[in-house]
């Protein structure tokens, strides 16, 4: 199990911090800040795809009380409503919030209220740009990662590969124009290629979806070269209902400032090639 974070460290987030990534760190103001974070996605039993991921109060009050435990961070799939950063502000969490590209869930689930107006927040529609300027003073706020694995979808996107790099180079731009105080990432399908980073300058940190051992120890020898990483290893389930956290579903989000990881009880540098089956994340 992982260890719990000191009480002071689980204190209300009462005031907007501004994120920077500089070589291979992350700075919260000026003091090195480490991640350690949980994917948040909640899907009420019986529910498809069509409504995953959705923010409930019934959820997600006792449920980052239980995340604030153990991490300082949740990555999100979907905007979160306004209400759910409250929250985890309250808890002392941070949240990274996913853009997706579309936004294709029922309408109820799908909308945010902005200020009484109710708004699609996704990339191909827009929304994005309005949940951005209302949500980037919040002290929860950690920054945006647009598209999940939409180098896996690029039937979505004129020109394949390097169409997507231009879109997500222009979103990327853009939202620094609104908000230059926090991070952008998005969330790859592997590791990226260095044709596409090179494409992609205004990224701050770059998402791998890491699943298997071979995949996972080449990750690490390209991350030496990338510096900024962020990383998605094989999931494991929230169990809400015990109140238990023994087998979260993992969002590593790395700073790769020596590679120091939080998967055993204590933080320790992260092996040349690492061997971390599943069995090891309990």
């Amino acid at each position: 199990s992982w260890p719990d974070r000191p009480a002071s460290e689980r204190a209300a987030l009462t005031a907007p911090s501004k994120f920077t990534a500089r070589g291979r760190g992350i700075l919260r103001d000026s003091a090195p800040f480490q991640v350690n974070g949980a994917t948040y996605s909640r899907t009420k039993v019986g529910d498809g795809e069509n409504r995953s991921g959705v923010f409930l109060l019934e959820f997600y009050n006792n449920d980052l009380v239980l995340i604030s435990q153990k991490w300082n961070l949740v990555r999100t799939y979907y905007a979160p409503s306004l209400e759910f950063l409250d929250a985890a502000a309250k808890n002392g969490v941070f949240v990274a919030v996913t853009i997706p590209y579309q936004d294709t869930r029922d309408t109820d689930v799908s909308q945010v209220d902005i200020g009484g107006k109710k708004i699609v927040v996704d990339m191909a529609g827009g929304g994005w740009q309005e949940y951005l300027a209302a949500v980037k003073n919040h002290p929860a706020f950690f920054g945006l990662i647009f598209g999940n694995e939409e180098d896996a979808h690029l039937d979505r996107h004129t020109g394949g590969i390097n169409g997507w790099a231009k879109e997500l180079n222009t979103a990327v731009s853009e939202a620094k124009k609104i908000d230059p105080d926090h991070l952008a990432s998005t969330a790859y399908a592997g590791m990226p290629t260095k044709d596409f980073v090179a494409q992609v300058p205004e990224i701050d940190l770059w998402g791998a979806n890491i699943y298997g051992l071979r995949n996972y120890a080449a990750a690490v020898e390209v991350a030496i070269e990338y510096n900024k990483y962020k990383q998605e290893t094989n999931a494991h389930e929230f169990n809400s209902k015990s109140k238990t956290i023994a087998k979260p579903q993992l969002e590593d989000l790395w700073p790769t400032r020596d590679f120091t990881v939080t998967r055993r009880e204590i933080n320790a540098p992260l092996p040349r090639f690492p061997l971390y089956p599943p069995s090891d994340y309990t």
